[in-house]
């Protein structure tokens, strides 16, 4: 460093003041060039805005040179101290402890030259770390030092903290995308609180970092943030270096850096403004000469590429990947990018020096800037929803009593429902009033129902603590509506006889209106042993009465006539004749057709086994579900659906947890069923959103009771197959909006209007007549009919026509059973976001365990 004619006249001046020791000014170097400065050697935010702050302070540090001591100050100081490399630094501080004073000035007014190769610069910033922590880490730290405010020692200490925090979170920061992307962890859960924090701290962060006094200065400060991820590894060896010597009791070697001319030549060189860095040489030569600074800062950028890569790969080609994995990708991959910008630049200063380094500087700095604003965009485009899990659930509850028929409660929580159908009688004049109708019309269908009220009761069985955060009492009482209902369709007659549907389908369908209106006739259908068999039917029942029975434990003496009860109608189930409950009441095969009944007297074996304990009901649900899978006379139209045509989904995984998941049997098929759903293979199709898709009528239904099963699974099997978990979560998720639409009524800022319902369409004021007017009434159901989960899209392509039909917008009893218990699950779990969902399966999880189970 040479200085200028005019330093010692500015410098001296400062000493004028008896407490002023030390005066320093900035540096100024004549070998570079400030728009390719990517090691921040010219330093101007230290000069031009940080050292005019720390001299209001009185922190004035000393930098080796370009600067004055008082002498009297330094021999009081034991002049330069021998016990850091760090001396200049040590020497203000032993200064300023001696109660001397330092001062600034803001001027230009020497002339040295930096480092000429990469290899030199690297020693000369482990120099001063080595320097800056031997300090650091004894007893010469600033807080230790008792003539110094406490404001001056934590200025002190930042120069060390520096250091630290830099070797520290760099790498960390560059190996969170890569992680994220190869082995599926990613440490930040994406919900509205991130979202806001990241857009509150970036943009906190950078205006804090590019402040300037000039806007010329930006450049310099993108080469400042960019020097400190290229020197975090030398940084690192370093501090180990200092601490390994200081544990061994070692000294530590002083390493010179080159200088490329004498200093009496540095004005020459100056005045000929000699600017070109003397690394432009032949790019294979200094690359083999600097690898050993820059191997970290290659694998680093390999690294990166290859993540990016990865993550492109992953967003093209995994099918299984959900809103919060998409997020979670898409931001790892932005992430990479912005971590190559260093070892990039560094990489190309190695082979090309500094020729064109301008241009790409200028496009890196734009760059990196560009993808920390989009991932900013990015977050809250694909931000995933955060539901209210315990709420959708009362509102699933209440579309249970919307379809309650007979004499209402006093509580009854739907105010555009009253009393109903109280005239149903049987044959033999037994009562049927009560139960619930299936859909939008007056039916009360038993098969159905029998399916819906054993996954409500499953739900209750698996989820009780979900149930009790959400009103435990609604859905036991939606539960025993049901169940009371199911009981009195057991006639006391010679044959035995059990009531299949009460009302007409044709006159139904004539009938638009409000069911508490209804006088048309209302017929009975009944199957029985003397020739009109419903084998199907009867141990459907018997499943779900045993269900309930465990369900409501709570009334032990209506569990156990729920159980016996179950036990009569599976006995007579399995009795001769044997036969579809479609083939006698045949208007039920109008919506209800039945394939066959091995499937449901496995159904019903298999919880008369659980509600039991009896071997023989265990026994039983094998031989049946063995005999329903190799028949094919009773093999349903959809095997990939559980639904009340198709039980035997259910059956594997109910006999799997009466197993202990340790039998093969019931677990492959289980496992084969659940992957069909998770891999969209075996007719299920995968929606744009990435929803599974099994239509075309009840997809919703067919997608959320699947969902299910393999929540129960997976829970039951030890939480094992996280798979499971999340495609489950995120099936349900898609119901309530993840898609941008809604397909529960009355949730969500988007959610149908004009479900398929009767009472629903009527106009509110119920002096105002209701016919099939109200049926093609263009606007929307003057009666919200809250919580019901309509059929969905037609086909795998997520669009929803919000028309009256009974395609998209039918409802019914079994559509929201499944979804019910799903959301007890949820409420279960506890996680307001789907984040967890977006652990452990990075590229090669998926890889190595293709098979999502």
């Amino acid at each position: 460093m040479v200085a200028s004619p005019e330093f010692f006249i500015r410098v001296l001046a400062e000493l004028a003041d008896p407490q002023v020791a030390l005066v320093l000014t900035p540096q100024k170097f004549y070998n570079y060039d400030l728009d390719t400065d990517i090691f921040n050697h010219s330093n101007l935010i230290y000069w031009q805005i940080s050292l005019p702050g720390l001299d209001g302070w009185d922190n004035v540090s000393c930098t080796g040179t370009n600067f004055v001591v008082r002498a009297k100050a330094a021999a009081q100081a034991r002049w330069f101290p021998t016990y850091t490399l760090g001396e200049d630094m040590a020497l203000a501080l032993e200064i300023q402890q001696a109660g001397w004073k330092g001062a600034y000035v803001k001027e230009y007014l020497a002339m040295g030259e930096v480092p000429t190769s990469v290899r030199s610069t690297f020693m000369q910033k482990s120099r001063w770390c080595k320097g800056g922590m031997q300090i650091f880490f004894s007893h010469h730290n600033a807080m230790l030092a008792p003539n110094l405010t406490f404001m001056q020692k934590l200025i002190w200490n930042t120069s060390g903290w520096a250091y630290i925090c830099t070797t520290v979170t760099t790498p960390v920061f560059q190996i969170i995308p890569i992680v994220g992307v190869w082995l599926g962890y990613f440490p930040l859960e994406f919900g509205r609180m991130f979202a806001l924090a990241f857009c509150i701290y970036f943009p906190a962060t950078h205006m804090l970092l590019y402040y300037c006094h000039d806007v010329s200065h930006m450049r310099s400060i993108f080469f400042s943030v960019t020097a400190g991820n290229m020197f975090w590894f030398a940084y690192a060896k370093a501090t180990f270096n200092t601490l390994f010597s200081a544990a061994m009791h070692r000294q530590i070697k002083f390493k010179t850096t080159e200088k490329s001319i004498m200093a009496a030549d540095v004005t020459d060189a100056a005045n000929k403004a000699v600017k070109k860095s003397k690394t432009a040489r032949s790019p294979l030569a200094v690359a083999w000469m600097n690898v050993q600074d820059v191997w970290i800062h290659i694998v680093t950028f390999v690294l990166c590429a290859a993540t990016a890569a990865c993550g492109g790969y992953r967003l093209h080609n995994e099918y299984n990947n959900n809103v919060a994995q998409t997020l979670s990708i898409l931001v790892s991959m932005g992430w990479a990018l912005y971590n190559m910008t260093a070892p990039f630049l560094l990489i190309y200063f190695c082979l090309f020096g500094s020729r064109g380094l301008r241009v790409i500087t200028t496009f890196a700095a734009v760059l990196s800037s560009c993808i920390v604003g989009a991932i900013v965009i990015l977050i809250w485009i694909v931000l995933p929803n955060e539901y209210d899990y315990s709420n959708v659930l009362r509102m699933s509850l209440r579309f249970y009593a919307a379809q309650r028929s007979g004499a209402l409660p006093a509580d009854n929580p739907i105010p555009w429902r009253g009393d109903s159908a109280l005239g149903d009688r049987a044959p033999n004049g037994a009562s049927l009033v009560g139960g619930y109708y299936d859909d939008g019309g007056t039916v009360k269908y038993g098969f159905p129902l029998a399916s819906a009220a054993a996954l409500l009761a499953w739900g209750l069985l698996e989820f009780p603590g979900g149930y009790q955060g959400a009103n435990l009492a609604q859905a036991q009482g939606a539960l025993r509506w049901a169940t009371d209902y199911m009981l009195a369709c057991q006639l006391d007659d010679a044959n035995g006889s059990f009531v299949a549907q009460v009302g007409s389908f044709e006159a139904d369908r004539a009938f638009w209106g409000r069911p508490e209106l209804m006088s048309m006739a209302r017929p009975v259908a009944r199957v029985n042993s003397a020739g009109s068999p419903g084998t199907d039917l009867l141990a459907s029942t018997a499943a779900a009465l045993a269900a309930a029975g465990m369900a409501l434990a709570d009334d032990p003496a209506y569990a156990t006539r729920l159980i016996v009860t179950a036990q009569q109608l599976y006995g007579a189930a399995v009795r001769k004749p044997q036969g579809r409950y479609s083939d006698v009441a045949l208007d039920a095969a109008s919506l209800y057709p039945s394939s066959g009944y091995l499937d449901d007297l496995a159904w019903g074996a298999a919880w008369l086994a659980a509600a039991t304990g009896q071997a023989a009901y265990l026994r039983d649900a094998a031989a049946w579900a063995a005999a329903a899978a190799s028949t094919p006379s009773q093999a349903p139209a959809q095997p990939q659906v559980f639904n009340w045509d198709n039980q035997l989904p259910g059956v594997y995984v109910l006999l799997s947890n009466l197993t202990g998941y340790r039998n093969a049997t019931f677990t492959t098929p289980a496992e084969k069923f659940l992957g069909g759903w998770l891999d969209a293979s075996n007719g299920v199709a995968r929606s744009p959103a990435f929803a599974s898709w099994l239509g075309p009528t009840g997809a919703l239904r067919n997608q959320a009771n699947a969902a299910l099963l393999a929540w129960v699974y997976a829970k039951g099997s030890g939480g094992g197959p996280g798979k499971l978990f999340c495609w489950a979560e995120f099936q349900i998720r898609y119901l309530l909006g993840d898609s941008g639409e809604s397909f529960m009524v009355g949730f969500g800022p988007k959610s149908p209007l004009r479900p398929t319902h009767g009472a629903a369409s009527c106009p509110g004021d119920s002096t105002v007549p209701c016919d099939m007017g109200a049926f093609y009434a263009t606007g929307p159901n003057p009666h919200e009919l809250e919580g019901a989960l309509v059929s969905g899209p037609a086909f795998p392509n997520d669009a929803y026509q919000d028309l009256r039909s009974l395609v998209n917008s039918r409802v019914a009893l079994d559509y929201n059973a499944g979804f019910t218990g799903m959301l007890a699950a949820l409420v279960e779990q506890g996680h307001a976001t789907y984040t967890h969902c977006t652990q452990g399966h990075g590229f090669f999880y998926n890889l190595w365990f293709h098979s999502p189970i």
